[in-house]
């Protein structure tokens, strides 16, 4: 059927009612096969959101062991859950989240529940913007929070073995996600303690810098604003990021790398699916490594804390290890037999080493500074 034109009458007002008979492609074309790991499960395909009115699908991953053991976990509450775990059902490229928690896990990590809430489509700006943008629309966000907090998060301490606390309780999304889980934390400190921001979209709700100025400040709170060098041509993301670290420094909160708010520029990041699943490993064991139940039992003996995770770069084979509370130290790496295989110095509370020539095989990561000692194992897959 060769193309056919509409012309808008001069008062720019009508209605154009269409029939659409049939599509070129009318056989559908399979879709990806299904990536998510046997740690993933759907909690609900439609959990009622009474503020709203409305339903959505959740996703849920525990831990390989949890049903072997009787362990409490801290719990990541996720947005845009569609992306997260599954190929085959995202739009636009998957986070690997669960392929990354099951590879910390078999390295020591002591394990997280994360709770994935699918976006509602056509609702998905209004729900995760507090305010209302005049353009694109928004003011649903103190709706959608009251139901992660009020009807989520108690069914999930009510129903799963959660550490509930504030500061086991974290939110994480990207882009809009990003706004509404910094917000969340402004909002409702006593309910999310850890914060992932990634790429928000901060300009499309501004109100959020005079918000955050007149919360007080949340103790022992820790989130992670993550921008990209390349997010957008339009959008300063990483400008964006400055100003609002500027305005909770002034709120008190401690600001830079590692401290309460950690403050992360990747100068290849883009506003893309590959970059936040790149750096969610890390930003994970910033939030929540310290705080675990293992980790406090280890830090009375090993007060040093540091992150490990493989460089960003993706031309680069470094591990990269950051400590939180030592600027100097040595760094050892042993293979499974007690050998040294690498050795390095922590300097301003970095160091990265190259593990190029290392062969596959669980290691061990010994970091050390005058008497004390902190180690933990490391899979190099």
């Amino acid at each position: 059927m060769p193309d056919r034109q509409y012309t808008i009458p001069a008062a720019g007002t009508d209605t154009l009612s269409l029939s659409i008979a049939t599509w070129v492609d009318i056989v559908p074309w399979p879709g990806p096969n299904s990536t998510a790991s046997r740690s993933v499960s759907i909690l609900s395909p439609s959990f009622r959101i009474p503020q709203l009115g409305r339903t959505r699908r959740i996703w849920l991953y525990l831990p390989p062991d949890y049903a072997t053991t009787s362990k409490r976990y801290p719990v990541l509450y996720m947005h845009d859950g569609q992306n997260l775990f599954d190929a085959a059902t995202s739009y636009s490229g998957e986070w690997g989240v669960d392929e990354t928690l099951d590879r910390l896990h078999a390295s020591g990590d002591w394990g997280c529940i994360v709770v994935g809430i699918d976006n509602g489509g056509a609702d998905r700006l209004n729900e995760y913007a507090p305010w209302v943008n005049a353009q694109y629309g928004g003011g649903q966000g103190d709706e959608y929070l009251d139901f992660l907090a009020d009807n989520l998060k108690p069914y999930m301490d009510a129903n799963y073995r959660t550490l509930p606390a504030r500061q086991h309780t974290g939110i994480m999304g990207s882009s809009m996600g990003g706004l509404i889980s910094l917000y969340a934390t402004l909002k409702k400190p006593q309910v999310f303690g850890r914060a992932g921001v990634f790429s928000p979209a901060f300009w499309f709700n501004p109100e959020v810098y005079s918000f955050a100025s007149t919360q007080p400040r949340a103790d022992s709170a820790k989130v992670q604003i993550l921008m990209g060098g390349r997010e957008s041509s339009t959008y300063y993301y990483p400008l964006d990021m400055r100003r609002m670290a500027g305005i909770l420094g002034t709120a008190g909160y401690a600001v830079g790398p590692l401290a309460e708010i950690d403050t992360l520029v990747r100068a290849d990041g883009q506003h893309a699916e590959w970059f936040w699943k790149r750096e969610f490993s890390r930003a994970y064991q910033y939030l929540f490594a310290a705080t675990a139940p293992s980790a406090s039992k280890t830090n009375s003996k090993s007060p040093i804390g540091f992150l490990l995770y493989p460089s960003p770069s993706s031309d680069s084979n470094l591990l990269m290890i950051e400590t939180t509370n030592c600027p100097k130290a040595k760094v050892l790496v042993s293979d499974s037999k007690g050998r040294t295989v690498l050795a390095g110095t922590v300097a301003l509370g970095k160091a990265s080493l190259p593990i190029g020539t290392l062969p596959k095989g669980v290691y061990v990561v010994t970091v050390s500074n005058q008497g004390k000692i902190a180690r933990k194992t490391w899979l190099r897959q």
